[in-house]
């Protein structure tokens, strides 16, 4: 049995061709919701969610995230300025807000806001880009706060990645930076570590990518505080000494409060649900916490490019291709069992090799595709030898070749 026939060509090249049209086929709105969990599904997910022992994880002592919501409330300005007030004077190497700030009704609030504001060294505004434009790919709006509190600090956007809704996607990668009409803004957590640690920016800034994928730390891997704990002093002042300190909505307890559900939390690879999510899993301010954690230490993560997972698809449904031929060629009888048997090592094999590439090698292998490549081998070679290959055949002797 030869190893190139025009048979295996051309069956890999039909299934290639399928796959090209699967897109045309998902844009139809009732294949909406299948299409976006194809989509956003990794096979890292099911690594991340349920293999990886978070609790072994250690944590990590850089940073401290301190809540920015009392009895269910964003922080009014006043209370906001007595946060900032005691952490300032536990000298904190800089300080985040990751929130908008507005004036309020009371001048005198406003004030005192901005005078703190101005004696806090390294200070870091969120902002946030909004109104995605699909056919430039970019936002339009950006949403910040009042200037007369920003005019103290420098400002970077707590987006993660530039996409039309991020609450329906799972957030796998950041970007570092975007540009926003003719001014390019740093990331949030970029503009953090800047100040933080500007060494750490250097290897990002030399790693010259337009997205970086996040390696995860955790939900629960950093120290947290609440409001109430600070105003009232419950702690040691060495605690927020020389660290990065961020003021954002965060949970001090297990899990996403409902109500807060619908603001400033994400999707994540860590999601129990790794497939059809139904509930986010995590704050925006822990998210960026994750990012500076991979920053700070330099733990970043490699992908395998594109244009090899596009080989790998190939020869292996070549070699399917290959093997089913001999298959049928020894004992017809056999083929679906073995067919089906071929594409569960395959499986496995690849499973095995993302598995152990990703927790030891923090090289992420998505090999999704090549996944569902190698079960459509098995239809395609079906449909081309007892349908395609046959009818093809018996008209080109009926029509073009009468008499033979």
């Amino acid at each position: 049995m030869r190893f190139f026939k025009w048979d295996h060509i051309i069956c890999t090249v039909l299934l290639f061709l399928g796959m090209l049209l699967f897109p045309m086929l998902f844009s139809f709105k009732m294949f909406e919701p299948l299409k976006l969990s194809l989509s956003d599904f990794r096979i890292t997910d099911i690594v991340d969610s349920k293999i990886v022992e978070r609790d072994q994880i250690e944590a990590d002592t850089n940073m401290i995230l301190i809540n920015s919501i009392e009895d269910n409330e964003e922080l009014r300005n006043i209370q906001l300025a007595r946060v900032l007030m005691i952490v300032k004077s536990c000298n904190p190497k800089t300080i985040g807000i990751k929130k908008i700030i507005r004036k309020s009704d009371f001048e005198k609030e406003n004030e005192l806001l901005a005078m703190v504001l101005k004696e806090t060294p390294n200070l870091v505004f969120s902002i946030h880009f909004e109104d995605f434009d699909r056919e430039t790919n970019s936002y339009k709006k950006i949403e910040r706060s009042d200037r007369y509190f920003t005019q103290f600090g420098v400002e970077g956007f707590d987006n993660f990645l530039a996409v039309y809704d991020e609450r329906v996607h799972t957030i796998r990668h950041f970007t570092p930076k975007m540009k926003v009409g003719n001014k390019e803004y740093n990331s949030f957590s970029v503009e953090l570590v800047k100040k933080y640690k500007p060494e750490a920016i250097k290897k990002l800034k030399s790693r010259n990518k337009e997205q970086e994928m996040i390696n995860y730390l955790g939900n629960y891997h950093f120290s947290r505080m609440e409001v109430e704990d600070i105003l009232n002093r419950n702690f040691e002042p060495e605690y927020l000494r020389n660290k990065l300190v961020v003021i954002g909505r965060i949970s001090t307890r297990n899990g996403i409060d409902s109500n807060m559900a619908l603001e400033d939390v994400f999707f994540t690879p860590l999601n129990d649900s790794y497939t059809g999510k139904a509930f986010p899993d995590m704050y925006g301010s822990i998210l960026h916490a994750n990012i500076m954690s991979m920053i700070i230490n330099g733990n970043y993560l490699a992908s395998m490019p594109n244009w090899i997972i596009i080989i790998i698809s190939i020869l292996l449904v070549y070699f399917n291709m290959v093997i089913f031929t001999y298959i049928t060629v020894r004992n017809k009888k056999w083929y679906e069992i073995f067919s089906l048997l071929v594409f569960v090592i395959e499986s496995i094999l690849i499973l095995a090799a993302t598995i152990i590439s990703f927790i030891y090698y923090k090289y992420e292998m998505n090999l999704t595709i090549p996944i569902f490549a190698i079960a459509l081998s098995i239809i395609i070679y079906e449909i081309y030898h007892s349908s395609m290959k046959p009818l093809t055949i018996k008209t080109y002797y009926k029509f073009i070749h009468k008499g033979y």
